[in-house]
């Protein structure tokens, strides 16, 4: 099956190697303009050649931002201020005995393994969903001219009027009340 995501970016944490590697590297057979994240300048540009030698004719970016902490947040938001993929893959783990794990430890696993996808949800899924909203509306507006042939009634303007949309804070369409 071949997916088309031409005309999508994709972001893809902690994507320098491993499974986000090859996610990145799927995405660009895909059409997607990819975006690789990891640690270092030098490991990200690795994995951009690695993506670009399987898919030569895709787009792909990279930058190199550390995920645990805001800072590092912030420069990839403020490189890559939109996106419509985001692939929270970045994630770190040790081999460790339970009992020896220090809180800071913890602490920093909480930080890498759940908040940067806490805050990387919150900075790019506003305009993602509110996207899929007005794509929704548009399809649904081609469908029916004035009023749902189906007998469901015209939502807001803006709205979907889909399950998805309806009573969401973003087309702020009133629930149904069936």
């Amino acid at each position: 099956m071949k997916i088309d995501l031409s005309g999508k970016t994709a972001i893809i944490t902690g994507s320098t190697g491993g499974i986000g590697l090859a996610i990145a590297r799927g995405l660009a057979h895909c059409g997607a303009v990819v975006v690789v994240n990891g640690l270092t300048a030098v490991a990200v540009e690795q994995a951009v050649a690695a993506v670009k030698a399987t898919a030569p004719l895709a787009e792909v970016r990279g930058t190199a931002a550390d995920l645990a902490v805001a800072a590092g947040f912030t420069a990839l938001v403020k490189t890559e201020p939109a996106c419509d993929i985001l692939v929270n893959n970045v994630g770190i783990y040790g081999p460790q005995d339970f009992f020896d794990i220090p809180d800071s430890e913890w602490t920093r696993y909480f930080e890498i393994n759940v908040m940067s996808g806490v805050r990387l949800s919150r900075a790019y899924m506003p305009a993602m969903l509110e996207r899929l909203c007005r794509d929704a509306q548009r399809d649904l507006d081609q469908a029916r001219p004035s009023e749902c042939a189906t007998g469901i009634p015209q939502q807001q303007p803006g709205c979907a009027g889909t399950a998805l949309c309806q009573g969401c804070r973003l087309c702020r369409a009133p629930a149904p009340t069936e």
